[in-house]
């Protein structure tokens, strides 16, 4: 009999072990339930409100397009650039937009179509209808999540498999709704991302106008700046190509014909001032004369070295001075002129004393063909330098530079007198 109790004991206990593994994975099954219902109605409700804030996001930016369709720009640029959404915003329910709806312009100085914005607008009313039924839906999303929280943390806190299931039929039903849920603001999202592409176009084809014509416009006033620029440049130019040639013939007369320098035979010097003056002018007609006075005094002054250059190979008998007075040069370098027991600067040298030079050199056959050529280039030059009172001599030496072998072009370039009303070319 005893031995009856203790077999039907271990029956017994044996059995309850069975129970108890049986609900405790009875139990890991349900609880495995709850947390797979838990995520799907969270990736529901993640899903919803995601949708959501894409459609707030789009109905703005729809909202913009139909401003600019409306020629009613937004007082902010910013108002309406859209942004990825924000996943850490999914929770801000968007507001409802009775406040905030477009009126149909009463008044639009616009050329668009009365009928087509028209259509666009009533498009843009279906999109304001459908953000304030997600608006709505958003309110009963948030109680549903609340619910479904409160829910699972129930079934988490039982150890009783048939109570976790008993919430999960209430879960299974939250499923069920929130997959109701974004289904339909998932459908809304698609007809507001239809209705936003529809009107983009027509704002995007609107404002493709708007700029072609914006640019046209300001092509238009470019080239009518532009004019009106290249106009004051080309004033502006002829003025300062004016007081450039001024500058030339006023630094020719100063530096050069009426200067202390000239007068005292110092073409290096003057050669040197009006280089150093050069760098100062801009235009091509300014170089060009400022260069033609550069080079004339520049053939002056290789005649005075020429000068020297024949005295100190060839002296000069009774070369300086005239009559009873002339005396014999011996030497001459670029100080002076020196004769047996005196020496004169070449200051001293005037201009029939400068000709006494050219015409004896020129006369002597033991000097160069080369040198008669540069000695009577460079008295052309020096002699023009005095101006119509000394054409008929300048001609003379002119000719006789022609004759030996100096070229009409260079002459002509030398003798040339710039003009101070020469115009750009």
């Amino acid at each position: 009999m005893m031995v009856s109790a203790i077999a039907i004991t271990v029956a017994y206990n044996r059995h309850q072990k069975t129970l108890a593994r049986i609900e405790f994975f009875a139990l890991k099954s349900a609880e495995n339930t709850s947390e797979k219902l838990f995520n799907q109605i969270n990736e529901n409700i993640s899903s919803i409100s995601n949708s959501i804030s894409i459609a707030a996001n789009t109905q703005n930016d729809t909202k913009c397009a139909l401003l600019r369709i409306a020629g009613k720009p937004p007082i902010s640029q910013s108002s309406c650039t859209t942004n990825a959404p924000d996943e850490s915003a999914v929770n801000h329910a968007p507001q409802s937009t009775d406040d905030n709806h477009i009126d149909l312009p009463q008044n639009m100085n616009f050329d668009f179509e009365d009928e087509k914005l028209a259509e666009v607008t009533s498009k843009y009313l279906t999109v304001e209808t459908n953000i304030n039924e997600l608006a709505s839906i958003y309110s009963q999303v948030k109680a549903l999540r609340q619910n479904t929280e409160i829910i699972y943390l129930k079934a988490r806190g039982f150890n009783n498999s048939a109570k976790v299931e008993f919430q999960n039929i209430k879960l299974k039903k939250l499923k069920i709704q929130s997959a109701e849920y974004r289904s339909t603001t998932s459908d809304m999202l698609e007809e507001i991302n239809k209705i936003h592409d529809e009107i983009s176009e027509v704002s995007e084809e609107h404002s493709t106008e708007v700029e072609r014509r914006r640019q046209a416009a300001i092509e238009a006033e470019k080239q009518r700046l532009e004019a009106i620029r290249q106009e004051q440049e080309r004033l502006e130019y002829e003025a300062l190509v004016k007081r450039e040639l001024n500058r030339v013939k006023d630094d020719h007369q100063a530096i050069g014909t009426n200067s202390m320098l000239f007068a005292s035979n110092d073409f290096k010097q003057i050669v040197k001032v009006l280089e150093e003056n050069f760098k100062d002018y801009r235009t091509p007609p300014g170089k060009k004369s400022a260069k033609i006075v550069i080079d004339r005094f520049q053939e002056i002054a290789r005649l005075k070295e020429e000068i020297i250059a024949c005295i100190n190979k060839h002296t000069f008998p009774w070369g300086w001075g005239s009559n009873l007075a002339a005396r014999d040069i011996i030497k001459a370098d670029d100080e002076g002129i020196y004769l047996r027991n005196k020496s004169h600067p070449w200051g001293s040298a005037n201009v029939p004393q400068m000709l006494k030079f050219i015409y004896y050199y020129l006369s002597q056959p033991d000097v160069k063909y080369t040198t008669k050529a540069q000695l009577a280039l460079g008295t052309a030059v020096f002699c023009s330098e005095y101006g119509e009172n000394a054409n008929a001599i300048c001609e003379e030496f002119k000719a006789q530079a022609i004759s030996y072998g100096v070229s009409r072009a260079k002459l002509n370039r030398l003798l040339y007198v710039p003009d101070s009303d020469e115009k750009k070319p």
